[in-house]
């Protein structure tokens, strides 16, 4: 009866492969949508009149929804379909782009961007565990495809926007003797230009505001697209989740107390690794204009743009390794060249060479970190949707300290954005390694007890043979 069942419910591997093609499309456009804030944020610090520490204060915004959201995710998919609920979540996503730049006031810029970070939690936590659900075991390099969809429109998005940032160096900064705020170009004493005059006028921003209204718009009909397609899915076929086959695979029902310590190892490890991830991509525009490298808001958007595109590579590249190289192995090289890269950082000084080789080595050490976590835990606990919105939940939260500490400090001390990834690398390291010695203990543990049970299968099966049959009369 339960074999019945699970064949009225299981998904041929065609409907899967057009849903996962769905999933990656969504996941594409949010990386698009979501790539905006770190290239735009010297722009958007003009248009609402403030300066860049005051903007980062939308990181706490994110905190505190993307919380929500992952909460919500989490309640919400225990009672409406996947299809329906990740539409409802790519459309508060997509609106919230369109909005973001033309918001009348920073209050509403922050409740536009509480909107994308809300969206996009839900559907991190649908997305994730929908893969799970489908492929389970196999799941890995299916994890790593989605997260290559969203680096490959995290790619695209600092290029969408670099035709609408200015090629100047020119900055706002608060004044420290007066209550309103001053523009200046990188080197000037106090602020101020040469000749003590304000280097943009309020018409040049409006209209600066206007243009970069452009790219925003761009995302958010991408996403809001996205939404639709997800809803074309639901029409066509309705998704149903599978009866789990966890008595069917090597995954083995563990104890609450393992369950509880790897979410918790998983969750400082991932935290700790998206943190340093956001802070360098998100910052790395600000760090390159701060620090002696002086490059313009251009410049640094198509750095950025380089960073992501070694990332998207490696990660690539990591749907591959993960068929044939074992992922303790590949997690070792992403921190080597996590150290490699973020080492290069402190000695760029005035060199933009050395910063791009930075840029491109950190990039392919990020490039597989996640993906590999998601389906290394996958193959050890059960992945419900309870567990992925409070792993997704408060990995997320972790990550999104990390701007608003960063946020105070990149104008006056840039460096520290190394020192902080230094401490996220040791943290990340060691926590595997606990997470690796206790699945691997437990799993040397279960292949004894599989073994013992199949040698009393064989004896058993041996008596029946040996016993003679009765004749027939």
């Amino acid at each position: 009866m339960i074999n019945k069942q699970c064949k009225l419910h299981e998904m041929s591997y065609r409907a899967k492969i057009w849903t996962f093609a769905a999933i990656c499309f969504s996941t594409f456009t949010m990386g698009i949508s979501n790539g905006f804030l770190g290239p735009g944020v010297l722009e958007l610090s003009k248009a609402f009149n403030t300066d860049i520490a005051t903007i980062s204060k939308a990181f706490t915004v994110i905190i505190i929804t993307y919380t929500l959201g992952t909460i919500a995710g989490g309640i919400i998919f225990n009672y409406i379909n996947r299809e329906l609920g990740t539409s409802i979540f790519l459309v508060t996503i997509g609106i919230g782009t369109i909005l973001s730049p033309i918001a009348p006031s920073i209050l509403l810029f922050f409740c536009t961007v509480g909107l994308v970070s809300f969206g996009s939690a839900g559907c991190n936590t649908s997305q994730t565990v929908w893969i799970l659900e489908m492929f389970q075991t196999k799941a890995t390099p299916f994890i790593s495809s989605l997260h290559t969809a969203h680096a490959l429109g995290s790619f695209l998005s600092p290029l969408i926007m670099r035709p609408f940032l200015p090629d100047e160096n020119v900055y706002i900064r608060k004044n420290n003797s007066q209550s309103n705020f001053i523009f200046g170009e990188i080197g000037t004493k106090n602020g101020t230009l040469g000749n003590g005059t304000l280097g943009v006028s309020t018409v040049d921003i409006q209209k600066q505001v206007y243009i970069l209204y452009i790219p925003f718009l761009i995302g958010g009909v991408l996403v809001i697209l996205s939404a639709f397609l997800i809803l074309l899915m639901y029409w066509i076929r309705k998704y149903e989740k599978p009866i789990s086959t966890l008595n069917e695979t090597k995954i083995k029902k563990s104890s609450r107390t393992r369950t509880v310590l790897l979410v918790f190892l998983t969750i400082i490890s991932l935290g700790t690794y998206q943190g340093m991830q956001v802070i360098t991509i998100q910052f790395m525009p600000s760090f390159s204009y701060f620090t002696e490298t002086k490059l313009t808001q251009a410049e640094g958007a198509l750095l950025v743009s380089g960073l992501i595109g070694t990332f998207t590579i490696g990660r690539v590249i990591g749907i591959f390794l993960v068929l044939k190289i074992h992922p303790e192995i590949i997690l070792l090289c992403n921190i080597i060249l996590t150290i490699l890269g973020n080492t290069l950082l402190i000695f760029t000084n005035s060199s933009s060479n050395m910063l791009w080789g930075a840029c491109i080595i950190l990039g392919f050490g990020f490039s597989t970190v996640q993906p590999l976590f998601y389906g290394y835990l996958g193959k050890h606990i059960k992945f419900s949707n309870l567990i992925g919105a409070i792993v997704i939940g408060s990995t997320g939260s972790l990550a999104a300290v990390y701007p608003i500490c960063l946020g105070n400090q990149i104008e006056t001390n840039p460096i520290i954005l190394t020192h902080i990834n230094y401490i996220s690398i040791a943290t990340c390291t060691i926590t595997f390694i606990m997470i690796y010695f206790i699945t691997n203990r437990t799993s040397s543990s279960s292949s004894l007890v599989i073994n013992e049970t199949e040698i009393k299968k064989i004896e058993r099966l041996e008596v029946s043979v040996m016993v003679p049959l009765k004749p027939e009369s």
